[in-house]
């Protein structure tokens, strides 16, 4: 039985304690036992609240879940099922959801089965890039052709392979957004303007005239050139759900119909070592031709900006460059207005088109499903299942338990780390144990508080607002929280209201307080502009701080300053969403002294580093965490601690979240702390499973129907 609040560690109600104490008194011969128990029970009592956040107590179970601070189940248990296995899974009752994407086969059998709900969303966008190096002396590059570039668009059938290989589950696209976005109808001119559709003709006529014109010959059916056939190498991960291979196929098959020699380079999509030469080589050493990728959106707003796939590059690669298109991007960043960037967008989408480096195939759902005794699940036409709401609200009536299958998403030597996870299923995992600071609405796709509620204010591009004199920005040169320069001004206001954040609870008991916002948001900035770290880092999250002139915290207020304007409000939201991974200050400051200081781990992949990567589940990697915080230095952190004249944490402070931290690993055998509506139980490294329990600290603020208000 689950004890009370008015309960001991034995089971006694206050009340019953008192009238047993009060008889003992009558009993003047028990009096020594008294003390006794009397002793027993304090020691208990201090045992039971050192415990009540770190033990298994800390799962108070409410018999009215709609009164319950935290999520509507008890319990989650994540477990590994391959996507082969997961109709057998569902229709046999081992799991109750599966999150992951169902096969084809799969799909076609389930949609008409009374035990099972599917979850279709498009949220996932398939196409491929080429590489439009430019031609050598010996080896011509037939995509650095713009005509045969173009030809792609009309040689893929994509109606065809929509009904192929995704059962109807997929719908063709020529642009991102795609036709059901609301954001299309601003694009649609140049779509249809495009003419683009399956034409196997038109694509032959485009190849034969760009490759002519190159120098290359047509001979017995095969383009020659320089004595030798024009090869392409496509390149493309192995994934089932996604259908690479399948596709490759297809365009393997297409082009060598057009002539061409076809050689398919296939990388283990389970493996996080491996190096597709897209991704790891210049485009220059010509390592690759067609590059099959995609999207997937784990969130959506509704204003979707038009974009291409694209290759990596990396420092001194060549890049491939077309001025009207970079001046039309360059203008896409810094639009004045709204009818502006619309304008901008349709001609962006049609220079694409045209262009072709890039080609969009299909807008594909992503298909999951659940059994129909899982009650609380809505439909999400662009996240499907895993939208943000549907574990916080969804149970099974009569069980306390609701086990959600997942392919892959843990492996031993994965990037488990509160800055980056290897995949968007482990991504899911901990998307349930952190509450996003803000999302986007089911419907609308508009902004919406999740854990900070905002206001945005600006009055356009061109006008501007006051700084006041107390806000600050990282200087990444000194090492220090520095004060906005009295002459400036920002365009945009966005103000946080911090006050359901601030005061409430980390997963291990220790309160969140300004500390963690100060910190976390100084070693992100810093992260993102040091160019030590830089090396092994991404300058990706430099796009979250460039628009930032300065932060002001006043209580639980935190004010951002921008020097930016957009239509989009998920532009100016810049710090929640470099928030996105949520641990304690602590718990970052010793695995950043692991990672770009003493160089023991990499929090990713990192080019010609043999480092393991970061896992928070690793034993050993835990006890090199321990150890740095068992001799950290507190003032190499104060100053990121430290806005003007105030110190927002003590070295007693660290010293009290070091001893949680060790307590909460001694009860879970994980350090994965953080702040939403589930917490990690355990997660048990032989098979991958995760066990996840609700938080229903009396300072979590949310409770069942809220994220459905």
């Amino acid at each position: 039985m689950k004890k009370t609040e008015g309960e001991n560690e034995e089971g006694l109600s206050k009340k019953e304690f008192l009238r047993q104490v009060h008889s003992v008194f009558i009993h003047s011969y028990l009096i020594v036992l008294t003390f006794v128990l009397i002793f027993v029970v304090f020691v208990v009592a201090n045992i039971y609240r050192g415990r009540q956040m770190c033990g298994p107590e800390m799962n108070k179970s409410i018999n009215d879940a709609s009164q319950a601070r935290g999520p509507a189940m008890d319990n989650i248990e994540f477990k590994m099922v391959k996507e082969e296995d997961a109709k057998v899974a569902l229709l046999n009752g081992e799991i109750d959801i599966y999150a992951g994407s169902l096969l084809g086969e799969d799909i076609k059998e389930l949609k008409d089965n009374s035990e099972v709900t599917l979850f279709p969303s498009a949220s996932t966008m398939l196409g491929f890039y080429v590489n439009p190096y430019p031609d050598s002396a010996d080896k011509l590059n037939p995509f650095s052709i713009k005509q045969v570039r173009y030809a792609m668009q009309f040689l893929v059938d994509r109606e065809e392979m929509a009904n192929e290989l995704f059962f109807g589950f997929a719908q063709p696209t020529l642009t991102v957004p795609w036709s059901k976005h609301p954001d299309y109808q601003n694009i649609k001119s140049s779509v249809d303007e495009s003419g683009i559709s399956y034409d196997k003709g038109k694509a032959t006529s485009l190849i034969k005239t760009g490759m002519e014109d190159a120098g290359a010959t047509l001979e017995s059916g095969k383009w020659m050139y320089g004595n030798k056939q024009v090869d392409i190498i496509i390149s493309f991960s192995d994934s089932k759900q996604l259908k690479f291979t399948e596709m490759a196929d297809m365009l393997k098959a297409s082009l060598e119909e057009e002539g061409f020699a076809v050689t398919l380079l296939s990388t283990d999509y389970s493996d996080s070592y491996a190096r597709p030469p897209e991704n790891y080589t210049d485009a220059a050493e010509l390592k690759w031709n067609i590059a099959i990728s995609g999207w997937t959106y784990y969130g959506q707003t509704p204003i979707s900006n038009v974009a291409i796939l694209d290759p990596y590059v990396g420092d001194g690669w060549w890049e491939y460059s077309d001025k009207e298109i970079d001046e039309l991007e360059e203008k896409q960043k810094n639009y004045k207005t709204e009818e502006e960037r619309r304008d901008i967008n349709n001609k962006l989408s049609g220079k694409y088109l045209e262009d072709s480096t890039g080609v969009w195939l299909l807008a594909t759902d992503s298909v999951s499903a659940a059994r129909k005794e899982v009650e609380g699940l809505i439909q999400d036409e662009f996240i499907g299942i895993k939208n943000y709401t549907n574990l916080r609200e969804s149970y099974i009536p009569g069980k306390d338990k609701l086990i959600v299958g997942l392919p892959k998403f843990y492996d031993s030597s994965s990037n488990w780390n509160p800055w980056v996870v290897d995949g968007i299923n482990a991504m899911y995992l901990l998307n349930t144990v952190h509450d996003p600071l803000v999302w986007n609405d089911t419907d609308t796709l508009e902004e919406r508080s999740f854990s900070w509620p905002f206001t945005i204010e600006n009055r356009g591009a061109e006008a501007t607002i006051d700084i006041p004199d107390d806000t600050f920005f990282w200087n990444v040169k000194d090492k220090q929280w520095q004060e906005v320069t009295k002459d400036a001004k920002a365009v945009t206001k966005v103000t946080y209201d911090l006050s359901d954040y601030i005061g409430r609870k980390w997963h291990n008991g220790q309160e969140i307080t300004s500390a963690d916002i100060v910190y976390n948001a100084a070693r992100a900035w810093d992260v993102a502009f040091d160019e030590e770290k830089q090396k092994i880092d991404d300058e990706w999250r430099q796009s979250y701080y460039e628009p930032i002139i300065g932060l002001r915290l006043d209580g639980t207020t935190l004010e951002v300053y921008l020097d930016k304007w957009s239509s989009d409000e998920d532009d100016l939201l810049l710090i929640a969403k470099s928030f996105q991974r949520m641990a304690p200050w602590e718990l970052y400051a010793a695995t950043d002294e692991l990672v770009f200081d003493e160089r023991l781990y990499d929090y990713q992949i990192v080019e010609n580093s043999e480092n393991e990567k970061l896992n928070l589940a690793d034993p050993k990697h835990i006890e090199a965490i321990f150890e740095t915080l068992d001799t950290f230095d507190f003032s190499k952190v104060s100053p990121m601690l430290t806005l003007g004249n105030k110190l927002y944490a003590q070295k007693s402070d660290l010293d009290s979240r070091i001893s949680s931290l060790k307590h909460w690993y001694a009860y879970h055998n994980h350090l994965f702390v953080s702040d939403g509506a589930f917490y990690v139980d355990s997660i048990d490294t032989s098979d991958g499973s995760v066990e996840m329990k609700a938080f229903r600290d009396d300072s979590y603020p949310f409770g069942k129907g809220y994220w459905r208000n």
